[in-house]
């Protein structure tokens, strides 16, 4: 090839490579983040459970639980109730029937069995658990909740280790098998398993006994199981030994649920409740509220009278969300297709999922209706009646299908009975809801349901509206006989006896002489109707302990009968009656108690300390506070005249009875009237675990009263507590108290999020190793002769060694060792290299040591207190 050639390809190779490069450059910057970002994902989802990630995967974790979880479920595109402002009552039964349920905790429990009725808010306090684990920033010491819905476990025989894999890959957190098995060995995991009821009957016992293994499996954990109280058979026990009942919504919660979807609204929404006694006692239900809360917002003033029957409700919250596009004859249509689904759904008995529909089986309903697929569309994300899951698409809640199931079997009372007959559990909310959907005679259908369930049979009589007197008497009569202290059966009473009609009428009255009778299962019937008129008889007969006790669980409709009983010779029981209420309006009627003369101020003031720990009778408390000993303990939070008398009070008690403290009045007593005694206690104990197990135990060696003050405190508070006061370099005073309240200054943050992680500790190992390498290659460097320009070699490999223990010492305190190992390695070098300089290397010990202790002091929180308590 000749030279000119050459030229000529030459030239045309430039060119090409010109292009050649201009497209790459192009491409690259158009492609090159794309295929980077892809393959960091691709590599962070790979090492997401690997140990030394295991914290960014929990934070990523955190905040996608934070995001998912903020609000519950709404109705249609409404959004539902922030999730940290919803108030579940939650209680224990107890043992003797004459006390009162006990309110609870379900942080202070390590197995427990959540049981209540359909839309009793089971769900949404495991929610709110996910929840207030996410928000609180003392996250990394709590073990991490993590939430399985068992529906989506029914028919999956592999190990529930699995699915909790599963979830927390669906969370943010994949590839977390590692971290599970860590945790569930440590004891760092709370396993909430939701809607044991929603198991299909023939799959209910597998899974009954997978729970029961994995908490035998796994004793240190924490495990919750939720279910409806009318499934729920023991078949959980003995490994789930604690049993805590959802009880209803009283006014209070009721008010607090309406003011946080609609503050403008509520009030005169609950004046409404309050003139129909049926509607208000459906709004005593979390999904029946949000429903009449939903219908009352769509609706406006146009439709003020709220429903007055749980079928009246449905019936108006899914027309209303049907409607919402005004094409009625598409409304019948979607109605059409949510009935048949929904009772395909139900029918399929030997089904382990009985919630979800597929797609193929959604789509076939609707054309066979000859109705568009974009229908299910509407269904999904309009209307929000059938909204979409992983496989085709499940109903809202159970309720709504029950009653879409009820619907479709309207006509069908032969095929409803051999269906309840075959599976009584998953049909029984559907026999209810159907007896108040037909408007003929159900006699019929009451008298084969009371031959299986006499219980149920009873609670059909406040839902039906047209039955045979023969057959409610004999329902009724059956229901007196067996009349005791079974949840169910309380509950099944209060649902007739409020019923305004003659068949309710007749059962209150059956009631009202029970409890003159002195019968004790009466007087809890009688308080689960929420009658005014039955904590008015209830007041009559205080002195027996079930009357108090019963009038303990009304909530707020108690407090008028019983503050007007205030001024009994001895008003112990009115006072644990009002407190055990919650009610702001009782911790109004407790306050004049403060000032008078007896043990009952200091009853009072201890019963106020454990009220105000609620915001709401926070806020009916709040006034300025009097220049009175410990005036000052509120002042951060406001102050408050009543919670300075109440910690006044409490400081002065010889006393304290059992029950939940404020956290701000709690630490304040531990730490001020009690603060010796509780340092001391704190010194002696290994670290805060220890401690509070031994306070539990009443080993720890502090009196009565501190022990039931730390014991009522919030746990994450008393173990938070319990580390500043190890921690503190001095006692605390009064006048670190006002930065209780305020957020953590720069010196009281956490440290460095790098600190005692893998990376963290080969870092530390390789500073180690580097310093060892230094001061024995200054030595050889040095080869014992002594010119400055060894010395000067030698002092430059010390400073770079007392630099790197620096910056050990500022990432983590345990860098005792790596000192050491530092010095020793300096004195044996400094030793090989003459007297002179061994001296001066071991006059180098105690400078360090000096340096070490000012930044360990530099580095102290300034106040042990600061951020304690944030207002």
């Amino acid at each position: 090839m000749n030279p000119e050639t050459l030229g000529r390809l030459g030239a045309w190779t430039h060119l090409l490579a010109a292009v050649a490069l201009l497209v790459l450059w192009e491409g690259g910057r158009r492609w090159l983040p794309a295929l980077l970002g892809a393959l960091g994902r691709r590599v962070g989802a790979a090492l997401a459970g690997t140990r030394p990630v295991w914290t960014r995967s929990l934070r990523s974790y955190r905040d996608r639980v934070a995001e998912r979880h903020a609000r519950l479920p709404g109705l249609g595109r409404r959004p539902g109730p922030d999730t940290a402002t919803i108030r579940v009552p939650l209680h224990r039964e107890p043992a003797d029937p004459t006390e009162a349920a006990h309110p609870v905790r379900l942080g202070d429990l390590d197995r427990a069995v959540v049981l209540g009725g359909p839309g009793t808010g089971k769900s949404a306090l495991l929610r709110q658990c996910l929840l207030t684990w996410a928000l609180d920033p003392r996250w990394r010491r709590e073990r991490v909740p993590v939430l399985v819905e068992l529906h989506r476990v029914a028919g999956d025989a592999r190990p529930l280790e699995e699915h909790l894999v599963d979830r927390f890959g669906e969370d943010g957190f994949p590839g977390a098998g590692g971290f599970v098995r860590r945790a569930l060995a440590t004891g760092g995991l709370t396993a909430l398993f939701d809607g044991l009821d929603e198991v299909a009957s023939t799959e209910r016992g597998r899974v009954c006994l997978a729970l029961r293994s994995f908490a035998v499996r796994h004793p240190s954990c924490r495990v919750v199981v939720t279910c409806r109280t009318a499934v729920h058979d023991s078949a959980l026990a003995p490994e789930f030994d604690t049993t805590l009942h959802i009880g209803e919504l009283d006014d209070r919660r009721v008010r607090h649920h309406l003011a946080e979807d609609d503050p403008a609204a509520a009030g005169r929404l609950l004046a409404a409740l309050r003139e129909q006694p049926g509607a208000l006692r459906l709004a005593r239900n979390p999904l029946l509220l949000g429903m009449i809360a939903y219908l009352h917002a769509a609706k406006g003033d146009v439709e003020t009278a709220p429903p007055r029957s749980r079928v009246e409700c449905h019936e108006r919250a899914v027309t209303a969300l049907l409607d919402d596009g005004g094409d009625r004859s598409a409304a019948t249509a979607k109605r059409t297709v949510l009935t048949g689904l929904a009772l395909e759904v139900m029918r399929a008995g030997g089904r382990s999922e009985r919630r979800t529909v597929d797609h193929a089986a959604a789509l076939g309903a609707v054309t066979a209706l000859g109705l568009p697929a974009a229908v299910l569309d509407e269904l999904a994300d309009r209307d929000g009646l059938l909204p979409r899951v992983p496989g085709g698409f499940a109903f809202p809640h159970v309720g709504v299908q029950e009653y879409l199931v009820a619907v479709s079997a309207r006509t069908d009372p032969d095929g409803l009975l051999a269906h309840y007959r075959a599976d009584p559990d998953t049909w029984r909310e559907v026999v209810r809801l159907w007896c108040g959907l037909v408007p003929t005679q159900t006699g019929p259908v009451v008298a084969a349901v009371s031959e299986v369930d006499p219980l149920l049979a009873f609670e059909c009589l406040a839902e039906v509206r047209v039955l045979d007197t023969a057959v409610a008497d004999r329902v009724t009569d059956h229901a007196r006989a067996v009349l005791g202290d079974d949840p169910g059966t309380v509950r099944a009473f209060g649902l007739v006896a409020a019923d305004p009609r003659p068949r309710g009428q007749v059962v209150l009255a059956f009631l009202i002489s029970a409890v003159q009778a002195g019968v004790p299962a009466a007087h809890r019937a009688l308080a689960a109707t929420g009658l005014p008129r039955a904590a008015a008889v209830l007041a009559n007969h205080l002195d027996a302990a079930p009357a108090a006790a019963a009038l303990a669980s009304m909530g707020e409709v108690a407090v008028p009968a019983l503050a007007a009983r205030l001024d009994r010779p001895d008003p112990t029981p009115v006072v644990d009656a009002l407190a055990a209420t919650g009610a702001p309006a009782a911790a109004v009627a407790l306050v004049p108690l403060l000032d008078s003369e007896g043990p009952v101020r200091f009853l009072a003031a201890w019963r106020l300390a454990g009220l105000l720990a609620d915001p709401e009778v926070e806020a009916a408390l709040t006034g300025s506070a009097p220049a009175r000993p410990y005036g000052w303990v509120w002042e951060p939070f406001g102050g408050s005249a009543v919670a300075a008398r109440v910690v006044e009070l409490c400081a002065e008690a010889d006393d304290v009875p059992d029950g939940r403290v404020d956290n701000r009045i709690g630490v304040a007593l531990l730490v001020f009237p009690f603060g010796e005694e509780v340092r001391a206690a704190v010194a002696r104990a290994p670290g805060a675990a220890a401690f509070d197990a031994a306070v539990q135990r009443g080993a720890s060696g502090l009196g009565p009263v501190p022990t039931r003050v730390h014991l009522g405190l919030d746990r994450a508070v008393r173990l938070d507590l319990v580390r500043r006061l190890r921690a503190a370099p001095r006692p605390v005073t009064e006048s670190d108290w006002p930065a209780v309240a305020e957020p953590p200054g720069r010196d009281d943050r956490p440290r460095r999020r790098f600190r005692g992680s893998a990376a963290h500790r080969v870092l530390l190992a390789v500073m180690a190793v580097l310093t060892l390498g230094q001061a024995a290659g200054g030595v050889a460097l040095l080869g014992g002769r002594t010119t400055p320009a060894g010395y000067a070699l030698l002092g430059a490999v010390v400073a770079a060694s007392l630099v790197e223990v620096a910056a050990v010492w500022t990432w983590e305190r345990g860098a005792v060792a790596y000192l050491a190992a530092f010095t020793g390695a300096l004195v044996l070098g400094a030793a090989a290299a003459g007297p002179w300089f061994a001296l001066g290397a071991c006059a180098l010990v105690p400078v360090v040591a000096a340096v070490l202790a000012v930044l360990r002091r530099r580095r102290a929180p300034g106040n042990p207190l600061r951020g304690l308590l944030p207002g």
